[in-house]
């Protein structure tokens, strides 16, 4: 095969051209630190590492949720703290309303005092985080617990005490659970229902404390309304009777019992999802060290390749140079 100076120079400046584009790839590649910029750079990489990115974009979308409901129970959770501490001080009223040495005027004072602390507890069960009632289920935009001013309210023993505030569940409120999404197919609560929060089912018992069953054997239950015990508990100090101050005292025990274990429930909610958060920002990190083995540059790597081609195409520039100064004359 004859080889022509002309076909010797059209070989040297190819391998100028790749050398090159090879040069410049290297270049783009220690300037941005991605070895992979375009599909071309290299097709086997694209579908995984399109993969990787959809899982770090739903794996982000996770930690938003879990990042939201640790808040909401957060502040839930010092909502329901300061209700506890709202009925600790209720049955110190109480018991110290029961007491029969106590006056007129004193059991006056306590029911005034208890009064505020009604008040009080129903705007924590009306608390809102980021303009949304914490308590009303999906009906976030109603207040879950409502007041009438000026009502009658009987007391233990059935006296009937007018110009009392009353407070009773909003019919507004939904009764559903509001889930976050933790992963796929992983869901947690993140919310208390205002009712069952306040209402409790316990059964009734007969005075010497035996349970009543119905005629299956089963016990017979009744309902506790904690809103209903605390006014009852005020109209029987407004009445002036220790004895309705002391039947209540079971009843305000139920319901604190009851706020005690909806508040422990949902620390065990937020137990799990600080859980699931360790373990989402573990799989991103999983995710981003993934990606990074597609897309990322060993710039060392990268700078001893080009310090290579350099050197080949200096080279080639060198040949390219001494073959275009040949002529026929050479050869005579």
């Amino acid at each position: 095969m004859r080889i022509t100076q002309s076909g010797t120079y059209r070989t040297i400046m190819n391998e100028m051209d790749r050398l090159t584009q090879g040069l410049n790839t290297l270049q783009v590649q220690a300037a941005t630190g991605k070895k992979v910029t375009t599909a071309s750079d290299d097709p086997t990489a694209v579908q995984p590492m399109l993969f990787t990115r959809s899982q770090m974009t739903e794996t982000d979308q996770y930690i938003s949720n879990v990042t939201d409901g640790l808040d909401r129970m957060d502040v839930m959770d010092g909502y329901l703290d300061t209700t506890q501490n709202y009925l600790t001080r209720v049955k110190e009223i109480g018991i110290a309303g029961a007491n029969a040495t106590l006056n007129k005027t004193d059991r006056l004072s306590y029911a005034d005092e208890l009064s505020q602390i009604r008040g009080a507890i129903t705007d924590q069960l009306n608390a809102q985080f980021n303009g949304r009632h914490l308590f009303s289920g999906y009906k976030e935009g109603t207040a879950p617990v409502g007041t009438t001013e000026g009502a009658s309210v009987d007391s233990p023993n059935g006296t009937a005490v007018a110009g009392m505030t009353t407070y009773a569940v909003s019919g507004e409120i939904s009764q559903d659970e509001i889930k976050l999404q933790t992963g796929p197919g992983q869901t947690i609560q993140v919310n208390l229902n205002v009712e069952e929060l306040i209402k409790t089912q316990v059964p009734v018992r007969d005075a010497d404390g035996t349970i009543q069953t119905d005629a299956d054997g089963d016990p017979i239950m009744e309902e506790v309304n904690l809103l209903d015990t605390l006014a009852s508990m005020e109209a029987a100090l407004r009445a002036n009777e220790p004895e309705g101050v002391s039947a209540m005292l079971d009843d305000l025990e139920v319901g604190a019992e009851q706020v005690r274990l909806k508040r422990s429930s949902m620390g065990n909610s937020a137990n799990r999802l600080e859980t699931a958060l360790n373990s989402l920002e573990q799989s991103k990190l999983d995710l981003k060290e993934t990606l990074s083995g597609y897309e990322d540059a060993d710039l060392v790597e990268t700078l001893a390749k080009m310090t290579q081609q350099e050197s080949a195409l200096q080279a080639a520039l060198t040949v390219t140079g001494r073959v275009s100064k040949l002529s026929i004359l050479d050869y005579i």
